[in-house]
């Protein structure tokens, strides 16, 4: 069976080796105060280039991932495809 992943509204994502037949294992739902956290030199890394948008200072770009509601989801799978997505929401359908 094939199962559909559905993020709206995705602003940024990250995976690590996408391998065709990945199974995904787990997608957990975390706080957007822990995509910091987990990815700090990431974004600074990018913040000149305007990524995942353009902010001045990090706090204005996690005021505005809370106010818009985004959330942060980290994907486990079998092989390849782990990473994550800033997405407001994501559906599964069969």
């Amino acid at each position: 069976m094939i199962t559909k992943i559905e993020f709206n509204d995705a602003l940024a994502h990250v995976f690590e080796t996408q391998l065709r037949g990945s199974i995904i294992l787990d997608i957990s739902t975390l706080d957007v105060s822990l995509f910091f956290k987990h990815n700090k030199e990431l974004l600074e890394k990018e913040k000149d280039y305007a990524w995942p948008m353009y902010y001045e200072k990090i706090e204005d770009l996690l005021e505005y991932l809370q106010n818009e509601k985004y959330n942060y989801y980290v994907i486990s799978a079998s092989y390849g495809l782990n990473g994550w997505v800033i997405a407001k929401e994501y559906k599964v359908y069969n």
